[in-house]
């Protein structure tokens, strides 16, 4: 799938083909032909981490420079489950999703999906198969949001009829208005804008969701309605989902399992109630403790 900075408006994915759109944009095309992939396990109860799943970190690094982004870590991903990364900043988050759609190259260990390791092989099968979201959207601001949502279809060359009915689906599953697909980025709100990154990450029917702090840049009121529509989604779809937030009450909200970081390093997976009640570090009891106010698991019942 992509990957983009909207300053540069250029596609990060350095092991796919390029097709240049226009001077300093380019856009990423895939292979059409799918890997062949074992059944996956089944999922546990929540909270449980499974020892392997649809996408598996197996004690992945990552550096930059000096900088360790992410220590040895194992992770596994299980089919059909929604999971929440959270923590502060720079805790290693969003690096664990980079690297789950093969964005960058892990230092040391491997990723996995249904079983396979990532690599040059596979890479370009695999995020065909992985929708991917990040914060504000990051839509390109030259395509309207037609050409946004539908631009990997196209680059797979799929007929037009396919991906008219493709596109009518996804309009109605996040109220997108259709008098909206042909306006830009630039004419569309905040919500709007997310709806149309929903959409495009929706487009080819992937098997994994990866969200990087999907509703962080907008406004509270706004941010609610989005919540309340995404839950409804995954709970309709029943897509592999994998959120990054900041919000212990959202990760909740949203995910079955709960992965706290600190410094590159998993402090605790666990489910909601016992991050509160069974805090396995003192760096846990204090995250959690900065969101308690007048009772979290409370607040937690109050949410949509």
């Amino acid at each position: 799938m992509l990957s983009y900075t909207t300053r540069q408006c250029e596609v990060d994915a350095p092991l796919i083909e390029k097709i240049p759109l226009q001077k300093g944009l380019h856009v990423a095309v895939a292979d059409q032909n799918a890997i062949q992939t074992p059944q996956a396990a089944s999922a546990g109860p929540p909270g449980e981490i499974l020892s392997a799943g649809l996408v598996r970190l197996d004690a992945v690094s990552k550096s930059y420079d000096h900088f360790q982004a992410l220590h040895p870590t194992s992770l596994s991903i299980e089919e059909h489950r929604r999971y929440a990364l959270i923590g502060p900043s720079g805790c290693g988050k969003s690096t664990c999703l980079r690297l789950i759609i093969g964005l960058i190259k892990p230092d040391s260990g491997q990723v996995l999906f249904h079983g396979h390791p990532l690599d040059e092989s596979n890479i370009r099968q695999v995020r065909q198969r992985m929708g991917y979201m990040i914060q504000d959207g990051g839509l390109f601001p030259h395509l309207t949001a037609r050409g946004n949502t539908t631009l990997m279809a196209r680059q797979l060359n799929w007929e037009q009829t396919k991906i008219d009915a493709r596109l009518r689906e996804l309009t109605d599953l996040t109220h997108f208005p259709a008098s909206g697909l042909e306006r830009f980025p630039a004419e569309l709100s905040g919500g709007q804008r997310q709806r149309v990154a929903l959409m495009r990450a929706l487009m080819l029917d992937p098997e994994v969701l990866l969200l990087d702090e999907p509703l962080t840049a907008l406004d509270p009121l706004i941010r609610r309605e989005l919540q309340i529509e995404l839950k409804s989604i995954f709970d309709t779809l029943r897509k592999t989902v994998v959120l990054v937030t900041h919000d212990l009450i959202e990760a909740e909200y949203f995910a079955d399992g709960l992965v706290l970081m600190r410094q590159g390093r998993i402090e605790q997976q666990a489910d909601f109630r016992s991050l509160v009640e069974k805090p396995a570090s003192e760096f846990v009891a204090e995250f959690v403790h900065m969101l308690e106010g007048p009772g979290l698991l409370e607040q937690k019942e109050q949410t949509p």
